[in-house]
């Protein structure tokens, strides 16, 4: 019989069998600019998703300083990827640290102007960007993803209040919690996807195209 167990009473074992893949270089960038980041179990998990798929196209929208465009890349590093993040100096940052990866090229620019103007498709794509805007970046990215295409989106629990009744969340909060959860709802309507929620770092919502 199994019994039911929470996976975050874990954690602790799970961090220590998954070491970080992020090149120190880029983790010292992380500490010296004081930016969010992908953490190392994210890594991992997009590192293993971009390798099931061998994508030969993908994009990373809100790239930041290079963390999951990175962990991509070693996953598949066949294939073109594309970061985007609409942030000056984190753009920046990435781009200094991904020069030496021809397969990268990286842009200082916003999802949905970019995402609009681009003619380029796309087998795999990873979303950390600004929350309420998931649902439009959705709507215009799946118009530029091949069939087959896997999709993550980063942070879909913001901070486990996605999960809870409104009257017990922040009023900062709020709102980026009723957006997320619409968010959320809309892709598990949509019979021509497969989303599931995986319970890692701030939860990571993966989905998959038919």
């Amino acid at each position: 019989m199994n019994l039911p167990f929470d996976a975050f009473f874990c954690a602790d074992y799970i961090r220590a069998n998954s070491p970080d893949i992020a090149p120190a270089q880029l983790r010292a960038e992380q500490a010296r600019l004081k930016v969010p980041c992908l953490g190392a179990l994210g890594c991992r998990f997009l590192s293993l998703c971009a390798a099931m798929k061998q994508p030969k196209t993908a994009i990373d929208v809100g790239c930041g300083i290079g963390a999951s465009t990175f962990s991509m890349h070693q996953g598949a590093p066949a294939a073109r990827i594309t970061a985007i993040d609409g942030n000056v100096e984190r753009a920046a940052t990435c781009a200094e640290l991904m020069k030496d990866i021809p397969q990268i090229t990286v842009h200082n620019a916003l999802a949905l102007p970019f995402l609009q103007a681009t003619d380029e498709r796309y087998d795999f794509a990873f979303v950390d960007s600004v929350k309420k805007m998931y649902l439009p970046i959705w709507q215009l990215l799946r118009t530029k993803l091949n069939p087959g295409a896997v999709v993550l989106f980063d942070d879909v629990l913001l901070y486990g209040y996605t999960a809870e009744d409104e009257a017990t969340v922040p009023l900062k909060y709020q709102d980026g919690r009723r957006e997320l959860r619409e968010f959320i709802d809309v892709l598990s309507a949509d019979d021509a996807i497969v989303s599931q929620i995986v319970p890692l770092d701030g939860g990571m919502l993966l989905c998959w195209l038919h």
